[in-house]
């Protein structure tokens, strides 16, 4: 489970792997639910969200997101001002808080969206084939891809968030080093 403060207000995310969109059997119920694309047939990640103002609901949402499977953890997502990201599936949702409406999803790799950072005014998705630059509004300004994917046996080693550069590691260990514009600092 992942934690936010915002004013009065305490965001949980948590990962609801058994929800199943339409069934009256779901341990949780939510308010709203949102899919990142309703072209599949199950969705691979359920994210659960719920707000509290004090220690009263005021909402909930459960996100369905398709192709790879994530988790929540540390970094798969984040509070920027009224706005919360996170990514599911291959998808980064991003929602309006405290009243949890979707202003936009997008899909930030072909596989999996592993995490999200905003070091500067963009966001940057460490996915699973590509790095990925979105702005404010979920348009996606860049891409980088290396010769394998962006995932090692060791795990976090596969992406590292410097000050003013990133460092990949893809799964042969061949290392790239980027900019926040996803320009190779390597020659």
């Amino acid at each position: 489970m992942k934690k936010f403060a915002f004013e009065t207000y305490t965001i949980e995310i948590f990962n609801d792997n058994d929800y199943t969109s339409g069934s009256a059997d779901n341990v949780n119920r939510y308010a709203n639910e949102y899919h990142s694309d309703i072209g599949y047939y199950r969705p691979s990640s359920r994210h659960g969200i719920r707000i509290y103002n004090d220690e009263t609901e005021t909402n909930s949402c459960i996100l369905l997101g398709y192709g790879g499977e994530t988790a929540i953890h540390e970094n798969s997502a984040l509070l920027d001002g009224d706005r919360l990201l996170v990514c599911c599936g291959d998808a980064v949702f991003c929602l309006g808080v405290p009243e949890l409406n979707l202003l936009w999803t997008t899909r930030a790799d072909e596989v999996t969206a592993f995490q999200i950072f905003k070091p500067a005014v963009d966001y940057i998705v460490h996915g699973e084939l590509a790095i990925s630059g979105l702005n404010r509004d979920g348009k996606i300004n860049w891409e980088f891809s290396g010769r394998d994917i962006f995932v090692t046996l060791e795990g976090p080693d596969s992406f590292k968030l410097e000050r003013d550069h990133i460092v990949l590691t893809d799964f042969e260990y061949n290392v790239y080093k980027i900019d926040f514009n996803g320009r190779s600092l390597l020659s």
